[in-house]
């Protein structure tokens, strides 16, 4: 029972460590995987490279990555056991997802959703209709609220990514409101007949 209690003692402490351990390197994979990440959507050969040695280093077992590093750390001078070892690993391991959801995140936006960031960003803003090129095809509530920055003085106009998504989200949010609480116009206007 003296046995447990002391573990219990030294769980906040280990706890602590082994947060900070993780945290340090998820910080560290995401400083190289999202820059990578982007750079690979736009670099084709890179992307190939990247995402093949990512997986690679993913298959590679934790164990027999902690063994790897032993000897290869104690021929760079560094302790092969310990804090240094755990982080690398973890950064290692921490790469692939970040790198494969950064690629595939950035592969997955709509071109028109692009291309209404382009029309919002302009300086200075035009008219809808003069600024819009038309290769994409926007949803309504999506151009509304493209229209609606476009209104807005430039210095007034989204300063973030953030600011755009939420004023995306309140407008498609009073639409869907808008067309719940009219029901009619949820209802077929006539019958299918089979």
């Amino acid at each position: 029972m003296e046995g447990l209690v002391e573990q219990l003692e030294l769980l906040p402490e280990l706890l602590s460590a082994h947060l900070s351990l993780t945290l340090l390197a998820l910080f560290v994979a995401t400083a190289v995987s999202v820059p990578l990440g982007i750079a690979s959507t736009r670099i084709p050969t890179l992307e190939r490279f990247a995402v093949g040695t990512a997986s690679v280093i993913q298959t590679v077992p934790g164990l027999a990555m902690l063994a790897m590093m032993v000897p290869l750390l104690a021929a760079l001078g560094a302790s092969g056991i310990g804090y240094l070892p755990a982080i690398i690993g973890l950064t290692l391991y921490c790469i692939f997802p970040i790198l494969m959801g950064t690629i595939t995140g950035l592969k997955e936006v709509d071109p028109a959703m692009i291309e209404a960031a382009r029309v919002i960003c302009e300086d200075p803003p035009k008219p809808l209709q003069h600024s819009w090129s038309g290769a994409y095809r926007l949803d309504n509530d999506v151009q509304t609220v493209v229209g609606k920055a476009l209104e807005k003085e430039a210095d007034r106009r989204y300063g973030s990514a953030v600011r755009t998504s939420n004023s995306c989200f309140s407008t498609i949010c009073a639409s869907l409101r808008a067309r719940w609480t009219n029901k009619s116009s949820m209802l077929p206007t006539r019958r299918l007949g089979f």
